[in-house]
């Protein structure tokens, strides 16, 4: 029988391969022995494999394919919104991504990826939920790519805290140096610490405190930044904007 359903290119690790959004939202990642899964907005027909490894790696420091470093699109001024998980909550988060890039409007850009974090072990998301609770949180992260323009970093910044429902500050990276052999570490996530340390921008909710309904969110006993119920809406929120500046933040009006 013949599949009419629109497929999209997703990479485990070094492995692309086609998937429906059927197919994607059913996928379990914390049993899967990977440390990364990226996927890819753009039609399928339109790239081939080497294409789609090609895009799929280009924002990733997971994967064994590198690319050229000397390509000249590798601009000062990429970046990328980032935040930490714990592995019990990947999978919701996978699914809530998969389903904003493929029927979202853009506003995602054109890719993402959810990884394992760079500590001193190198985990996958199989071993990562063996672990005891008291060491899960905040083991995995998803990162999205993000141009550097205020705009553009809000526009998908407020998209990200909606969606995922995420309570406390998110942190934008920017990157800074031409070395091209810094390209593939400036996208690596090896702790929670490190990426606020290493950030410029944060992006965050204002609570009205005279809200009483939104005074108390109850939250995951293991300590995940995901608020419950996952049924919850924000009603209205207000966003604010902050700059580092030397060891402060300032507004960005």
């Amino acid at each position: 029988m013949l599949c009419t359903s629109k497929r999209y290119w997703v990479r485990f690790d070094d492995t692309v391969m086609l998937k429906t959004h059927l197919e994607l939202i059913n996928i379990n990642i914390k049993k899967y022995s990977y440390h990364s899964v990226a996927l890819l907005r753009t039609k399928s027909v339109l790239l081939n494999e080497t294409e789609a490894l090609h895009q799929l790696t280009r924002y990733s420091a997971c994967s064994k394919t590198t690319l050229m470093k000397d390509e000249p699109d590798l601009e000062i001024g990429e970046g990328y919104w980032a935040h930490c998980y714990d592995i019990d909550d990947i999978d919701e988060v996978w699914r809530s991504m998969c389903s904003a890039l493929v029927y979202g409007k853009g506003q995602f850009g054109n890719t993402f990826e959810i990884a394992c974090c760079f500590g001193s072990e190198r985990h996958t998301f199989e071993s990562l939920s063996r672990l005891p609770k008291s060491r899960r949180s905040a083991c995995t992260y998803l990162m999205v790519p993000c141009e550097s323009k205020i705009q553009a970093m809000e526009e998908t910044g407020k998209s990200l805290l909606k969606t995922l429902l995420i309570r406390p500050a998110m942190y934008y990276r920017r990157r800074l140096s031409k070395d091209p052999q810094e390209y593939s570490s400036f996208f690596q996530v090896k702790n929670e610490d490190e990426h606020l340390l290493e950030s410029q921008y944060k992006l965050e909710i204002v609570q009205d405190c005279s809200d009483k309904e939104e005074e108390y969110i109850e939250r995951y006993n293991w300590g995940s930044n995901r608020s419950i119920p996952p049924n919850h809406v924000h009603k209205d929120p207000n966003f604010q904007m902050y700059k580092q500046s030397g060891v402060t933040w300032k507004p960005v009006s």
